[in-house]
């Protein structure tokens, strides 16, 4: 699938830039592997696997077929410079996952009982306050 990114920033007065990051991105895609045991394969290959190999991975979904739903994410950060002396100091205030979307960013792909149960989601909403001095 197709991502879309846009950010921008745009000065204030009173030395004020808030900035903004906006991005569209497809969900992740969705698999589904099996692990097939020799003892599995034996009776439909009539014989052992090559090797000593004891088992083999099938791939039962094309990584490019099935995908999670699209997700939308949004971070603002207002920043601001203050003068004192000779030192020059940025003031940052920024906020993560401004929707507090939570879309499923990591699958169990293996194929059983545990199939597609969610092994990660989206870090939810965040604050951060921050400074950056240049002297």
């Amino acid at each position: 699938g197709t991502g879309v990114s846009l950010s921008g920033m745009y000065p204030l007065p009173w030395g004020v830039r808030p900035s903004v990051i906006f991005r569209n991105q497809p969900g992740i895609p969705i698999t589904a592997s099996y692990v097939a045991a020799n003892a599995e394969i034996v009776p439909t290959l009539g014989r052992n696997l090559a090797g000593g190999v004891r088992n083999v991975t099938h791939e039962l979904i094309d990584p490019r077929v099935q995908y999670e739903d699209r997700f939308t994410q949004l971070y603002i950060r207002g920043a601001r410079i203050f003068r004192v002396g000779g030192t020059r100091v940025q003031g940052m205030f920024d906020v993560y996952n401004v929707l507090n979307s939570s879309p499923v960013v990591g699958l169990n792909t293996r194929y059983g009982n545990a199939w597609l149960n969610a092994q990660q989601i989206l870090a939810a909403r965040m604050f951060k306050f921050g400074a950056q001095f240049n002297f």
